[in-house]
């Protein structure tokens, strides 16, 4: 962070260290239904937040579905986003999910 006109953060956090309030955080979006389950993933639905595109000046309606990544039949909305993936498989092995234990979690949700 030597970079001229650049100061050092003051501080650091790491995820791993705020899972407990991530958690937290996922279950009232959850409670709140401003989130929903798709095959053990939570997806967060941006229809139910009429304020989602005000800090980038766009509309929800701006959008353009498929052209940056591939839509997700599963999702309400394509531009629905992940809060939350299972673990799976894919073509660089397996890859961890956002949580460990996503079914533990969404057991005490649901």
């Amino acid at each position: 962070m030597e970079t001229p006109h650049c100061l050092p953060p003051s501080v650091e956090p790491s995820v791993s260290e705020h899972m407990p309030q991530i958690i937290d955080m996922i279950e009232q979006i959850l409670n709140n239904e401003y989130a929903y389950i798709v095959d053990g993933d939570v997806y967060f639905n941006v229809e139910k937040f009429p304020e989602y595109g005000k800090l980038s000046g766009r509309d929800l309606e701006d959008n353009r579905a498929g052209k940056r990544v591939a839509v997700d039949s599963r999702k309400k909305n394509p531009a629905d986003f992940a809060l939350c993936l299972q673990s799976r498989e894919s073509h660089f092995g397996r890859v961890p999910g956002i949580l460990r234990d996503l079914g533990g979690i969404l057991n005490a949700v649901l």
